[in-house]
């Protein structure tokens, strides 16, 4: 089977749980598929990175792992900006 494993950094450490989702189906070498992926952030606002990678059960990582920078907020900062 394979999954996407997600996890969080920030200054290049681990900052936050791993997570990850099976695929939705099956995906042939130069297939593509578009899957959604819910993800928890880290519970401190600041800037992190999100790295992707495909994971197969047998094999272990497959290809590189695909790595978004990502700002958190603070959700009070949301409810406090509508009031």
């Amino acid at each position: 089977m394979v999954f996407i494993a997600v996890s969080w950094g920030h200054d290049g450490e681990k900052a936050w749980e791993s997570q990850s989702r099976f695929l939705p189906n099956d995906v042939s070498a130069g297939q593509s598929i578009t899957a959604s992926l819910l993800v928890r952030p880290p519970p401190e606002p600041g800037e992190y990175q999100l790295f992707l990678q495909l994971l197969d059960n047998e094999v272990g990582a497959i290809g590189i792992p695909s790595v978004q920078e990502v700002v958190v907020s603070d959700p009070l900062d949301f409810l406090l900006d509508d009031l």
